[in-house]
């Protein structure tokens, strides 16, 4: 377990205050989130890697909850084997 990332507190502190009385986002506006270009997010939520995105219709979009668990659960991209490119 690596613990903490350097920068958890900012995105969790963003994270709050992004989406108060939103339960989902646009894939763009979390990747500006949490840092990370929008076509890495597509790229993961097409192969199944990005558990927050829920495809409807032709639109991908987030779960804020899912993705709250997903950046600081125990399902975190960073504690995959290490192919994974996030960002």
């Amino acid at each position: 377990d690596r613990g903490p990332r350097e920068g958890d507190e900012v995105v969790s502190q963003k994270l709050g205050i992004a989406v108060q009385d939103r339960d989902l986002m646009s894939i763009p506006e979390t990747a500006r989130l949490i840092g990370c270009h929008p076509d890495t997010l597509y790229r993961l939520a097409r192969t199944g890697n990005f558990s927050p995105a829920i495809k409807v219709g032709a639109r991908w979009l987030v779960s804020v909850p899912r993705l709250s668990k997903f950046l600081h659960g125990p399902d975190r991209i960073s504690e995959g084997t290490g192919d994974e490119s996030f960002g």
